[in-house]
């Protein structure tokens, strides 16, 4: 066996990084070579990619209190030693 090849148990220990692309990209050629060969590592990837996306668009939809935002930023300020909470822009 190829050394630079993943194992599926390799492969499916990484799929958290993979998907939330932390992977280094070493990682991601990796990835990307074994789930060209094992269709069970690729459905697997493609199934927790969509769930990824979903999770991603249904969150981006939701909206913070203003309370919340509020307190994050001046707690954010505070441990940068930022005078305005305002200075602190969250995307």
């Amino acid at each position: 066996m190829n050394p630079d090849r993943l194992t599926c148990e390799a492969f499916l220990r990484s799929l958290d990084s993979l998907v939330s692309g932390a992977a280094s990209w070493i990682e991601g050629r990796r990835a990307a070579a074994h789930v060209t060969v094992c269709g069970t590592c690729a459905a697997g990837y493609m199934f927790e990619l969509t769930i990824d996306r979903e999770i991603r668009a249904k969150l981006a939809t939701i909206e913070a209190p203003r309370d919340l935002t509020r307190r994050v930023r001046a707690l954010l300020a505070s441990c940068a030693g930022a005078e305005n909470p305002e200075d602190w822009r969250m995307s």
